[in-house]
């Protein structure tokens, strides 16, 4: 069985991802069925990216990134920087992708 749990940043708040609550695996918490129905993360890309030449770029640092109806669910192994800068880890700095996203 898979457990999540809200993920929090430096200051213990909730991390959301364009006002998507972001969650995370852990050993224990929540059932991941609470997220509902996983949901097409490509689409997400191409409705929410300004330039379609930015489309990879965006994959590639959600790569690590799952949508479901009701948040985001992360598992941080190869790309971390987006999850890090989220949630305020170490001298994390802001994703220069994140400016070609509307």
């Amino acid at each position: 069985m898979s457990f999540i749990r809200r993920t929090k940043n430096g200051c213990s708040n909730d991390v959301t991802f364009y006002g998507i609550p972001v969650y995370q695996t852990y050993s224990a918490g929540f059932r991941q069925s609470i997220l509902g129905s996983k949901l097409d993360k490509k689409s997400w890309i191409n409705d929410n990216v300004n330039e379609k030449k930015y489309i990879s770029d965006i994959t590639s640092l959600l790569i690590d990134w799952e949508l479901y109806e009701n948040g985001w669910l992360v598992n941080p192994n190869k790309n971390k920087h987006l999850f890090y800068y989220r949630c305020q880890i170490g001298l994390s700095t802001r994703p220069e992708q994140l400016d070609y996203i509307n």
